[in-house]
């Protein structure tokens, strides 16, 4: 809300960075008292996780006429990062110790602020000012000849999309908390599981990389209805599946789900909140998937699976993804709530 209403991404971006940077070395410093770690740990997220939908809002404002078409290749080169990130992470754990974890995090932070800042002064694909990722038709920085895309913002149909996106993750969390107790109980062995994820990461960022090439030939409504119903074959394979190959050919599916689903989200949120309120909206998107959803599904499924065991968990989240697939189609599928940009 504050990046909107001052009209920049890069200020607040940069804002948190810091603060993130500077309560991480709080966090450090008090490692070894629970609570003070606790509040500390609750500071940093509280900066930290704001950062990725403010990425995502400057890139999509930053996209010109093509909105977030862009946005799958330079999030799929930031899984990639994320990918080699954790893997070099995990070596120097083991050789340094976990408090080297920190340090990480600190240099990170220090590099993105860097990388943010230098975009500031050299990114300027908009036409306005440089550095505030807007849309621009040399007249305002909030604005685009010759249709503002904030008078066709539908509240309504944005409001159904974010139940949607919090129906979905409801039913994707038990996939993604009890996939490796399912791979172990089929006889997979910690190796296995690590080809599995590797997998699946590598599925997704070509999903992403690929989700450009898509869009050129598919409505951006029929992308994201797309994942969906993959996504629900996906968890529904797996309440049958008890083969190891089985279960690790599955996570070739992730380009098509979660590949597609967040550039397609990316890009249908400005159409629907209004490119206005981009920052937000998708801040309020990224909240629902990865934080009320999250939080209901890790509820819902650990209830199924001590009540009546690790595949009705799975079932369950089938039927969840299900609902969330059926709910999108009924709100913008119907010929009263299409729209020619969606």
């Amino acid at each position: 809300m504050l990046a909107d209403r001052i009209g920049s991404e890069k200020k607040v971006i940069l804002s948190c960075l810091l603060l993130t940077f500077i309560l991480t070395a709080e966090v450090y410093a008090v490692r070894k008292e629970f609570y003070a770690l606790l509040l500390s740990y609750g500071a940093v997220s509280f900066f930290d996780k704001a950062i990725s939908p403010l990425l995502d809002s400057w890139i999509v404002r930053s996209g010109g006429k093509d909105n977030a078409l862009p946005y799958g290749r330079i999030r799929a080169a930031g899984s990639l990062g994320g990918a080699l990130s954790a893997a070099g992470t995990g070596a120097l754990i083991d050789a340094a110790g976990f408090g080297m974890v920190f340090f990480l995090h600190m240099g990170m932070t220090a590099l993105l602020f860097l990388g943010a800042l230098y975009a500031g002064k050299r990114w300027d694909v908009s036409g306005g000012k440089a550095g505030d990722g807007n849309l621009s038709d040399g007249k305002s920085g909030r604005e685009k000849a010759p249709c503002d895309a904030a008078q066709m913002a539908r509240p309504l149909s944005y409001a159904a999309l974010l139940a949607v996106v919090v129906f979905l993750f409801t039913g994707v969390t038990a996939e993604i908390t009890y996939y490796p107790i399912l791979f172990q109980k089929c006889g997979g062995s910690k190796a296995g599981l690590g080809l599995a994820m590797f997998l699946m990461s590598a599925s997704e960022l070509t999903g992403m990389a690929l989700y450009p090439s898509l869009r050129r030939r598919v409505p951006l409504r029929w992308a994201l209805f797309l994942s969906l119903i993959v996504y629900t074959i996906k968890l529904g394979i797996q309440v049958f599946a008890f083969r190891i190959p089985v279960l690790m050919l599955l996570q070739l599916l992730q380009g098509g789900a979660y590949g597609i689903l967040l550039p397609a989200v990316t890009e249908m949120v400005p159409l629907l909140a209004g490119r206005r309120r981009t920052a937000a909206a998708l801040s309020a998107c990224h909240a629902g998937m990865q934080g009320v959803g999250t939080v209901l599904g890790n509820w819902a499924a650990g209830m199924i699976c001590g009540a009546f065991g690790l595949r009705q968990a799975f079932a369950a989240g089938t039927c969840f993804c299900g609902l969330a697939a059926a709910l999108y189609f009924i709100v913008f599928f119907t010929p009263q709530k299409r729209s020619p940009r969606l």
